[in-house]
Order: structure tokens, then C-alpha cells, then sequence
């Protein structure tokens, strides 16, 4: 298990990029911690199998084990980007990126945004991808994805 320290997350957006999980090392560990807010977990760009995202509570011991308590998780199958977006008290929290590819040996590569927004904001991270189907009308979202002569853009939510 490799384990990374972040220290305090803001509302700037720290990305970690080109890591990886492999059968003989299968998770990754970030530590971080934050005021009250809500926590902003984004697993992305998962590529050569499947991994999953959770958060955890530090139980005091400053380690990453299994008396941590668990918060909330993030399973979707595939190369599918998995979120966390949870409203937490102020203290340190750990992100485990799980490899999950039973049938596969191969390496899989990953990216990691994590951020903290106050409490009721939104998350300031954006997905890198969203299914919103066939559209033929204006859908909104984060933000707004408007049909204007065929062709759909993405403009800002109004406030």
C-alpha cells in the first residue's frame, strides 16, 4: 500500500496525476484534512481496468488501518470516473484508490482531484465525463448543456 500526505485541502483543486495500482500493490492511500466543509473526490481518467474511491475518518492513530472509520465510497463499474462529494467535520481524512480488476493483471493508471468546498456549495470539480443521454432540450447540471442550431455547448449555470 503506498500512502501520500496532501496536507490541508481548499477550494483550489489539488490533482494528482499518472499514478497507478497494481495486483502486487493494489491500493493507494492519501491523507489530508480539512475544516467543516464538504470533502470533493474525483477518480478519473482510469485506464488498463477498474479502481475505486473511499473516504475514511482518522481514528487518531495517524495510519491508515481498518479501525478508521468508514464515511462514504464510490464503486462504479469499469473504466467509469467515481466521486465522492460528502459534507464532513473538521479533521484529518484518508482517500483510498482501490484496485478492482479480478480478471486482469494489468496495471491500472489513474488521476485523483480532490478539494474542499464550504457547506452548501456545490463541487468545485467538475466531472471529466457525464452521462446526460440523448439531448434535446437544455439540461443542467453543474452546468448547463444548451442546444443551439445542432450543436451543444456548455455555458455557465446563471447564479
Amino acid at each position: 500500500m503506498a500512502n501520500y500526505t496532501l496536507g490541508t485541502l481548499t477550494s483550489t483543486p489539488i490533482s494528482r496525476n499518472g499514478y497507478s495500482v497494481t495486483p502486487q500493490d493494489a491500493t493507494d492511500v492519501f491523507k489530508f484534512t480539512v475544516g467543516t466543509s464538504k470533502v470533493n473526490l474525483s477518480l478519473n481518467n482510469i485506464r488498463g481496468g477498474d479502481a475505486d474511491l473511499a473516504l475514511y475518518r482518522e481514528n487518531g492513530n495517524g495510519v491508515f488501518d481498518s479501525s478508521d472509520p468508514f464515511v462514504a465510497s464510490s464503486t462504479r463499474g469499469g473504466n467509469v470516473d467515481d466521486s465522492i462529494n460528502r459534507s464532513v467535520g473538521t479533521g484529518t481524512y484518508f482517500a483510498r484508490v482501490n484496485r478492482y480488476a479480478p480478471t486482469s493483471s494489468n496495471l491500472v493508471r489513474y488521476d485523483l482531484d480532490l478539494s474542499s468546498t464550504p457547506d452548501p456549495q456545490p463541487s468545485n470539480l467538475l466531472p471529466k465525463e457525464t452521462q446526460v443521454g440523448t439531448v434535446t432540450r437544455d439540461v443542467c447540471e453543474q452546468r448547463c448543456i444548451t442546444l443551439s442550431k445542432s450543436i451543444a455547448k456548455t455555458v455557465s449555470r446563471p447564479s
